[in-house]
């Protein structure tokens, strides 16, 4: 074999052996958030009737098991499509930073975090049948901080939102009882003093 040919071999080699370690490392953390869980369901069909305002919610983000850690160890949650006129907002008790009302970065999570919770709180529009909706957004980040994207983000929630229509109870006088009398009263007299003519 010439010196060449060696050469070669050794460089073939050294690049297999290469490819097989890269094969066989062990995997990066992937930080992967699984499902955003909301309840009640909604559906633009079927949304939720908003009857007290506010009302809040009260979920569960779940993580894929093993995939934070290394340093990869927060959740970045947002709230965005937030139909005007409507106020969403998201908390939880695990919150380390609160960007803004709509923004919290959620954590830090160890490998063997499977779940951490959240609330959405709505304030909806005063006016009736007023439909709206929001999306719930979950992404991983390499920062408790600020928000810096890794891994992978759930699936978005899209939820529904109407507000109840208006009711027709029984019809009010506005001036009220007062003066409901102050025309019943000479009614009352013009009546009576009719019956007394006929009487005579």
């Amino acid at each position: 074999m010439t010196l060449l040919n060696r050469k070669t071999a050794v460089i073939l080699g050294l690049l297999a052996s290469l490819a097989a370690f890269g094969a066989s490392a062990a995997p990066v953390y992937a930080c992967t958030c699984s499902t955003i869980n909301f309840s009640p369901s909604s559906s633009p069909g079927s949304p939720i009737t908003v009857t007290t305002s506010p009302t809040s919610w009260s979920n569960t983000v779940n993580l894929e098991t093993h995939s934070f850690g290394n340093g990869n160890d927060w959740v970045y949650v947002s709230i965005t499509g937030i139909t005007a006129g409507w106020t969403v907002t998201v908390t939880s008790a695990d919150t380390v930073t609160t960007i803004s009302a709509t923004q919290i970065i959620v954590g830090p999570f160890s490998s063997s975090s499977s779940s951490f919770p959240y609330t959405i709180k709505v304030t909806a529009p005063a006016t009736p049948s007023t439909t709206g909706q929001f999306t719930i957004n979950a992404q991983p980040s390499s920062s408790g901080s600020r928000y810096v994207a890794v891994g992978n983000s759930c699936a978005p929630v899209t939820v529904y939102l109407k507000t109840p229509p208006l009711t027709h109870g029984v019809p009010e006088f506005p001036s009220g009882l007062a003066v409901l009398m102050a025309l019943a009263i000479p009614a009352l007299l013009l009546v009576r003093s009719k019956s007394k003519i006929i009487a005579a």
